[in-house]
């Protein structure tokens, strides 16, 4: 769809203006170019699903659940690692069977011959 765009001689184009979701994707594909996201409003889209006529229930589980995300920052999350790539930090150790559950230490470190 854009091929002309990323295959065109360097300083055709300016720029390509997508979402940043789309031009995430693109980056993995081109790497030589990048995602700019405008500072200090990001703009961000409605998201809809698609729900069969007569699903009342089926739409207050999506609205429930949506908001329930949006409020413990699920849904923040998510986009500052996938969209704006933001590297996710974690600050325990992973669970594990061997630890967690049979209790033994961690194994010693595999050294280097």
């Amino acid at each position: 769809m854009f091929a002309t765009f990323f295959r065109a001689d360097p300083g055709r184009f300016d720029a390509l203006l997508y979402t940043a979701e789309s031009g995430s994707a693109y980056s993995l594909v081109y790497p030589e170019f990048t995602v700019a996201v405008p500072r200090p409003d990001i703009l961000k889209v409605p998201l809809a699903y698609a729900v069969r006529r007569g699903e009342e229930h089926m739409v207050e589980v999506l609205s429930s659940w949506i908001e329930l995300k949006r409020r413990d920052g699920s849904i923040d999350r998510l986009f500052d690692h996938w969209v704006l790539g933001k590297a996710v930090q974690s600050n325990s150790r992973r669970w594990s069977v061997w630890h967690n559950v049979l209790g033994f230490p961690a194994p010693p470190s595999i050294r280097a011959k």
